[in-house]
């Protein structure tokens, strides 16, 4: 009988705060996708149409956090500067991502 592998947790925990409505997001997992759309994202960002189904994904890699771009069709920045898509970018404590209009505070810990 083969044994299910063991999932180690990040050694670092990261949220994201929503600025416009203040709410806390706790990121989980090695990939976390953000979108508008149930069934697709992790977390379903509401109220805001200019944000994609899939918009941006946070990746836990090395010990490291990171944002990366989904294709969507209103940009992602880091600090007021636009990623490319599908070009992860780490991500650190007080960073400012954009999703199109829609702001978050990064809360590492």
């Amino acid at each position: 009988m083969e044994q299910d592998p063991v999932v180690i947790p990040p050694a670092r925990k990261l949220t994201l705060r929503r600025v416009s409505t203040g709410e806390m997001i706790p990121v989980h997992g090695e990939r976390f996708i953000l979108g508008r759309a149930p069934g697709l994202a992790d977390h379903v960002i509401t109220g805001n149409l200019r944000i994609s189904r899939v918009h941006a994904s946070i990746i836990y890699s090395n010990d490291t956090y990171y944002i990366q771009d989904e294709g969507s069709t209103n940009k992602t920045k880091v600090n007021g500067a636009v990623i490319a898509p599908y070009t992860p970018v780490a991500l650190r404590h007080s960073d400012t991502v954009e999703l199109d209009t829609e702001q978050f505070i990064i809360l590492e810990y």
